[in-house]
């Protein structure tokens, strides 16, 4: 127990890993072995309306075939239907699927229960309020009728054929909840008592600070609901702060983020207020900049930041092994076409966290790779750990398949070669000529970015200078008409440009653009002042971030981007209300 207590945080991690995968490949092992070379049972309890038939499809890796297939007459009423089937030892079952046979008359059927056995064992029992989460694809089927649980077929396509197709066998066999506490149990079990140790330390040295901003810091690996929750937690603690000490920052950067906020609620024009609930922080962080002093703690931060994302990064990478150690089966990753499979199933990697946008989780890896830099500059942390990390978070960006986030990735350490005055003057250059070549290639290199571009353009030209209001994005990029005057037929069902400059033109204008960018660059120039090197990369990180995605239209990207410019901004000019 006391070698145990002696465990350095590395040192954690890998072994956390090394259990990790042990207990997971053992558990692969046995899911292969159910899967194959066995006699199985798949029981299905379902209601007909009138006779009618149906088949069960058998996924062994060849796609489903006529050749692997079972059919069965099913009666008027609810049937107890049995379908019995054997794999041969070098078969290995993969996925199911039920047909409801070709009977157009049959307009529904209700499914109450769905059972997969081999001899006296279970592998998975579904449930009748389980049945619509379980399924990963339909053919004509309208939807679940919530209020009577059936299935509705669409009668007018034809050829008639309903049918659904189950999850991933991994997946019903062993549920999310289960599979994630298998893999991440040892990180647990190694980290919750130094946790418990660093939070009673942290209260008893009264740096309650460093407590809610890491709590933010977890946060935005949840879902939005968490983020402001934090964020708010922090506004709290603020104005807590601001009572209990009469303390009041005038911080330029905080007051330059509220900005950020101003720009589309002055520029709203005929859009809808209530998509101000997004920008609104920018309004939270402004407020806590000006009345939490963060300036003692940057390095702190930056660590505790690094830590997270570190122990993030190795249970992907464990996560990333199974799957091609076993689970690619299931999910047709090889490889060999990696790349291009990865993006269609990257939630079998990040299955375990609840914010699973690959872009915006690399480019915080990324920042975590800025910090680490400054930090083993300043001699806070060994070449051990700056090396390991760069190493796991490296090795995860490559593996979430995010090529801009690679390419951000590979820059950021060239870029801690130039002296502060010389990325501050290449930050706009360097925008510039990215904002070039990536309009001049994003036909060939993102066949959906180039659409949503070519219509946000299109929809530009009808309110050039003013926009068409903040929030319009959604309902302009949904017009079937700008779609087909862009060449396309086919709508995109996204709701913002995936480009946060064209979201500004399309939304506040060429003026709600140039307000942003004046703003942005005074913001460089503040940076330049106070000599922070890592927050002049942070922003050229940030202004490229912004030619493929539109994080401000997102909370998480938003209020993390809110948060790195206000709490590194730790220039002290304070007014003391008890001495005025």
């Amino acid at each position: 127990m006391k070698s145990i207590r002696k465990l350095s945080f590395v040192s954690r991690i890998g072994i956390s890993m090394l259990v990790s995968l042990l207990i997971n490949v053992l558990l692969g092992y046995q899911l292969s072995k159910d899967l194959s070379g066995n006699d199985y049972t798949f029981v299905v309890e379902m209601n007909y309306p009138s006779k009618g038939s149906a088949e069960l499809y058998l996924d062994t890796g060849n796609d489903f075939n006529q050749t692997q297939k079972i059919i069965k007459r099913i009666n008027k009423g609810v049937n107890l239907v049995s379908f019995d089937f054997n794999l041969a030892t070098d078969e290995q079952l993969k996925f199911l699927r039920l047909d409801f046979g070709s009977n157009n008359s049959i307009k529904n059927v209700e499914i109450n229960s769905a059972q997969l056995s081999i001899n006296d064992k279970i592998l998975f029992d579904i449930k009748k309020t389980e049945i619509r989460e379980k399924i990963v694809f339909s053919n004509h089927i309208l939807d679940l009728d919530d209020s009577k649980l059936y299935f509705s077929f669409d009668v007018m396509k034809e050829p008639f054929d309903p049918y659904l197709v189950f999850q991933h066998l991994n997946e019903l066999i062993y549920p999310l909840w289960l599979r994630t506490l298998l893999l991440v149990l040892p990180w647990i079990v190694l980290f919750i008592f130094p946790l418990i140790n660093w939070i009673k330390q942290v209260v008893y040295a009264d740096k309650l600070v460093l407590l809610f901003v890491s709590v933010f810091l977890v946060s935005i690996t949840l879902k939005d609901a968490w983020v402001t929750f934090s964020t708010l937690l922090l506004l709290g603690f603020g104005i807590y702060n601001f009572y209990k000490k009469r303390l009041f920052k005038i911080n330029l950067i905080s007051i330059l983020v509220l900005f950020f906020f101003l720009i589309p609620l002055v520029l709203i024009g005929k859009g809808d207020f209530s998509k101000l609930a997004i920008p609104i922080g920018f309004l939270f962080f402004g407020l806590i900049g000006m009345t939490i002093d963060f300036s003692t703690y940057l390095d702190a931060i930056k660590k505790n930041y690094i830590n997270i994302y570190f122990l993030l990064c190795s249970i992907l990478i464990v996560s990333w092994s199974l799957l091609i150690l076993y689970n690619g089966y299931y999910y047709n990753i090889s490889l060999t076409n990696y790349f291009s499979d990865i993006k269609k199933n990257v939630y079998a990697i990040n299955f375990w966290l609840l914010n699973s946008h690959t872009t915006y989780f690399s480019f915080f890896i990324v920042i975590g790779a800025v910090f680490n830099i400054d930090l083993y500059l300043k001699k806070q942390i060994s070449i051990h750990y700056t090396v390991l990390y760069f190493i796991l978070s490296f090795c995860v960006v490559l593996i979430l398949g995010s090529r801009f986030s690679i390419f951000l990735y590979l820059i950021t350490p060239f870029l801690f070669l130039f002296s502060v005055k010389n990325i501050a003057k290449l930050s706009f250059p360097l925008l510039f000529l990215a904002y070039f070549l990536a309009t001049y290639f994003i036909s060939s290199l993102d066949a959906v970015r180039t659409q949503l571009w070519k219509t946000s353009w299109l929809a530009i030209k009808n309110n050039l200078w003013t926009g068409a209001g903040t929030g319009s994005s959604e309902r302009l990029l949904l017009n079937k008409e700008f779609t087909l005057r862009a060449g396309y037929n086919h709508v995109l069902n996204l709701n913002h440009s995936h480009n946060q400059y064209l979201t500004y033109i399309l939304e506040n204008g060429l003026i709600g653009l140039f307000l942003f960018l004046l703003v942005f660059g005074y913001l460089i120039f503040q940076y330049y002042r106070l000599n922070k090197k890592y927050m002049l990369i942070i922003g050229i990180l940030i202004l490229l971030l912004m030619l493929f995605e539109s994080p401000f239209k997102t909370s998480i990207p938003l209020y993390f981007i809110s948060f790195l410019l206000v709490i590194f901004s730790d220039k002290k000019a304070s007014i003391n209300k008890e001495n005025n």
